[in-house]
């Protein structure tokens, strides 16, 4: 006798097999929807985050009238500053 599941739908010999795919197919499920729940909630944080940084940003622009962005990466190594000392070494510019 084959046995069908309407939830992987597929036909089974034997309906041990059939139980057997549809628990693990329930856990795969109940998986992604953890997933799927822990995303929307750090992406939740990250917007309130961001409105956060907004406000503080305006309020900046408020008090001093403009806000200018400094690059952490400022006065560190990095491949342009590689590149431009070697064409210094290199010409002696």
């Amino acid at each position: 006798m084959k046995y069908y599941s309407e939830k992987t739908k597929k036909f089974y010999d034997s309906d041990t097999d059939l139980f057997k795919d549809e628990k693990e197919l329930e856990e795969r499920e109940e998986k992604y929807r953890q997933k799927l729940a822990e995303q929307v909630k750090r992406g939740s944080e990250v917007d309130a985050a961001y409105d956060n940084y907004r406000a503080l940003r305006d309020a900046y622009v408020k008090d001093y009238g403009t806000y200018i962005y400094a690059s952490k990466d400022a006065g560190k190594d990095t491949e342009g500053s590689f590149i431009d000392g070697w064409f210094y070494n290199l010409f002696r510019l």
